[in-house]
């Protein structure tokens, strides 16, 4: 199931680089190679450099597959300001291989592409460069029972947490580490699964070059374990990190999770609506050497207040990972919306939902400090090209704030429908008629203090069609 490659050659180590998938998911849909009338100048890539600005940015995708017919990913740049992006796409292949080029998205545009397109291989990872500000990266895998959506990470660290994984049979974990850098990341792999610490020496010390990455397929070296919690440590570089569950039977499993550099205090997690079939679970992770106390407040629009349930108090042993059903319970009317308030002693948690529903399961992430604090401008750019089935935004202060919609088109920024109140500790849910002029799947939320939000995409996974937004 999976091929190995020697990626750190001169000490004779070797990682698992992922391979053909054990199960032909198909292909569930193909994105436009770009967006109508936005189609890009590329240009060699022997000439391709961006000259960046101070007010340059940077995203990272990883976990990206391409098998014909069986899988396939796809990353969406959007430009949300009033003039053109020159955009670097640097695409690494599992074979090592790199592509250089650039193209030039328009105002209020969304250039969608298929980076196996750029670069042939089973395994990509792409960095996307823009002479300025203003751009947001979304990516997606997606096979013959849905698809999974992440937002690309917009910064490197030297430390990387993920967890939710499963190698028991007929599921598969790997882990995709990606060093964008023009210079070499060394970094190792640990491993906490229901059998203890894992420290396997084939992830020690791994090497990887500029633009390199890794896919290490973690059932080689923790089989038969759920959940698995994977920390990737770079004691030279800085990289980043995606996780990647998936059917390896007939069973509709797929999710794509992006790492958090560090355990959270405190993370909110806009969730969905809630019903007695769906099963929604927080995976809570104490990574530190001593016990810590999570607590996880329900909110409910129109907002918390004192007729709110209680919250759920878990306490957790160091080094072990504690499921906590939050739906259904008590706690939670069935049919009505919910998100999820985590707040966690020092040294805090890593914390995953996951949700099921007949058979289908998914896994999602909140995004490091972007939805731990929340930020009062965030985006959602959809990279399946399709409409957001719902969003919904928490406001965890303490304040009330309002909330504007806008879209992005080529004439300019667009409001959409009516402003919105959210109350203190509130949560708002917008349905597909609130959604119904947005431009190429892009929704900018403008509020008057930090929210946090998500959107549901359509034809995902249960569970994995939840796009996290990202500050602008």
């Amino acid at each position: 199931m999976s091929a190995r490659r020697d990626v750190a050659r001169g000490e004779g180590r070797r990682v698992v680089v992922l391979g053909a998938l054990a199960l032909a998911l198909g292909v569930l849909a193909v994105v436009s190679a770009t967006t109508a009338g936005a189609r890009p100048t590329v240009v060699a890539a022997s000439v391709a450099r961006v000259s960046l600005s101070a007010e340059s940015s940077a995203f990272y995708c990883a976990g990206l597959e391409h098998i014909p017919g069986v899988v396939e990913s796809y990353v969406a740049v959007a430009d949300l300001a009033s003039t053109p992006r020159i955009v670097e796409l640097t695409t690494t292949n599992d074979l090592q291989q790199v592509d250089l080029r650039q193209v030039t998205v328009l105002p209020g545009r969304v250039f969608h592409f298929t980076p196996a397109r750029l670069l042939a291989g089973s395994l990509q990872a792409v960095s996307v460069d823009a002479n300025e500000g203003g751009i947001a990266v979304t990516e997606s895998m997606l096979g013959v029972n849905g698809a999974a959506v992440a937002p690309c990470l917009s910064s490197t660290a030297p430390s990387w947490w993920v967890t939710g994984g499963s190698t028991e049979p007929g599921l598969g974990f790997v882990l995709s580490i990606f060093n964008p850098n023009a210079f070499n990341a060394v970094l190792t792999v640990t491993l906490s699964t229901p059998s203890g610490s894992v420290a396997p020496v084939s992830y020690r010390g791994i090497l990887l070059g500029p633009h390199q990455f890794a896919a290490l397929d973690l059932h080689t070296v923790a089989p038969n374990q759920s959940p698995i919690t994977a920390n990737v440590v770079a004691t030279d570089g800085s990289v980043v990190a995606y996780g990647i569950e998936r059917s390896t039977s007939t069973a509709p499993v797929l999710s794509l999770l992006p790492a958090s550099p560090s355990p959270t205090t405190s993370a909110i997690l806009p969730v969905g609506p809630s019903s007695s079939t769906v099963t929604t679970k927080l995976l809570l992770v104490d990574p530190g050497p001593t016990p810590t106390t999570a607590t996880v407040h329900v909110v409910n629009p129109p907002g918390c207040s004192i007729h709110c349930a209680a919250p759920f108090v878990v306490g957790l042993a160091p080094g072990v990972a504690t499921p906590l059903t939050v739906a259904p319970s008590s706690r939670v009317p069935s049919g009505s919306p919910f998100g999820m308030l985590v707040r966690a002693t020092a040294p805090g948690v890593v914390v995953l939902e996951r949700v099921s529903e007949n058979g289908v399961t998914g896994q999602s992430t909140p995004v490091d400090a972007t939805s731990r604090a929340g930020t009062d401008h965030l985006v959602l750019v959809n990279p399946l090209a399709n409409g957001f089935d719902a969003v919904y935004v928490v406001n965890a202060s303490a304040s009330k704030v309002t909330l504007d919609l806008e879209t992005v088109t080529p004439s300019g920024e667009r409001t959409i429908g009516r402003a919105y109140s959210l109350a203190a500790n509130g949560m708002l849910e917008l349905s597909k008629g609130a959604l119904g002029h947005v431009v190429d799947g892009v929704l900018e939320l403008v509020a008057s203090g930090p929210i946090a939000a998500s959107g549901v995409v359509q034809g995902g996974t249960l569970g994995s069609d939840v796009l996290v937004a990202a500050p602008t």
